[in-house]
């Protein structure tokens, strides 16, 4: 029989697995030293055959579980006392910050003040004389970012006065957005109004006009493609783009 693997352990304990006639044998060795550890003295050898030591497994893991159970419950005895001092002592108390008795203060006045904000956002929006006024007041100053908000709160809440003034609407978001090169968002704009019919198709290829006098050929390449998009047969758009596109590498270099 030749050894595959040997191990010594930390417990004057020896283990090998060795194969005899195809089957596998562990094959286990106990000593004990003297009192000044200068000698061992070999006291048993075991040999298990590994296709009956399942059992035997077993066995081995409901003593240890016993074992292990029978030694908490010895430790829990000896430290009965202890534990009950842990258990019954009173818990400390962490000082609390000046910060930490501020926070819960001011993040509740903060969630009120952004639903107050929301809900006057939301009252505006629904008044359609209240809205035009506020619209015009914000334009004067330059207020964009803010219009586009209230543009894009509009269109998704759609009041009842929101579709005899959709167009104007949707021009004014095209235009805006236009103006800061936002190009997905004028996409968005764009989309959301046009439905696949000439009408909406002839609105937006007038606001892509208007962009291409504005020096704007970027916007308006997207606005039109965005109007093929939803309206594929629509020729004006079709040749608008092909009058206005960049050309390609190949027209460039003839």
């Amino acid at each position: 029989m030749t050894p595959t693997r040997f191990n010594f352990l930390w417990n004057k304990r020896a283990k090998a697995r060795t194969r005899l006639e195809g089957r596998l044998f562990v094959v286990k060795t106990e000593a004990r030293s003297n009192a000044k550890g200068q000698s061992f003295t070999l006291e048993r050898v075991i040999c298990i055959d590994m296709q009956k030591a399942l059992p035997l497994a077993l066995l081995a893991i409901a003593v240890a579980y016993a074992a292990g159970a029978a030694t908490l419950d010895r430790w829990l005895e000896q430290h009965s006392s202890q534990i009950a001092a842990w258990t019954n002592s009173p818990p400390a108390i962490q000082p609390q910050s000046a910060h930490a008795n501020h926070t819960s203060p001011s993040v509740t006045a903060l969630a009120e003040s952004v639903e107050a904000s929301t809900r006057k956002r939301i009252e505006l929006v629904d008044n359609e004389t209240a809205f035009f006024k506020n619209l015009d007041a914000l334009q004067k100053v330059g207020a964009n970012d803010e219009i586009l908000s209230n543009l894009s709160l509009t269109r998704r809440r759609s009041p009842p006065w929101f579709l005899h003034r959709q167009t104007e609407l949707a021009q004014l978001e095209v235009s805006i957005n236009a103006r800061q090169g936002d190009l997905l968002a004028l996409r968005g704009a764009a989309s959301a109004y046009l439905n696949g019919t000439i009408e909406h198709a002839d609105i937006m290829t007038a606001s892509a006009k208007r962009l291409i006098a504005e020096k704007r050929t970027d916007a308006a390449l997207a606005l039109l493609e965005e109007i093929i998009r939803k309206a594929p047969d629509y020729s004006p758009a079709k040749d608008l783009l092909k009058d206005n596109a960049p050309p390609t590498k190949n027209a460039a270099s003839e």
